[in-house]
């Protein structure tokens, strides 16, 4: 689920503490599909919330580095009925200014 490197933090994907990620400054955007039979959405709903629960519950703290972002009808890395995105586009993390990928 999550994987960042020494530098940011480290991850591993079930550690809800993100604060080192953040003051690194980390920028964290997760999705998951409400129809993926292979990994529990929920799942990833409770790992979102435990995030925001290691930041005294302050969602908009929490949403100005990470963000999470469910798919109605999409299964596992895509496919499904809902509506899926051919493309899904983010900025990639480096030093400096950021950059699109």
């Amino acid at each position: 689920m999550l994987v960042a490197s020494e530098d940011l933090g480290g991850g591993d994907g079930d550690n809800p503490d993100l604060s080192a990620f953040r003051a690194a400054g980390g920028k964290l955007l997760m999705y998951h599909g409400w129809s993926d039979p292979a990994v529990t959405p929920l799942e990833t709903v409770a790992y979102y919330r435990s995030v925001i629960a290691k930041f005294d519950g302050n969602l908009t703290k929490v949403r100005n580095f990470a963000r999470l972002f469910m798919v109605p009808g999409m299964h596992h890395s895509g496919g499904g009925p809902g509506l899926i995105p051919k493309q899904v586009r983010g900025a990639r993390a480096v030093s400096g200014p950021r950059a699109r990928a």
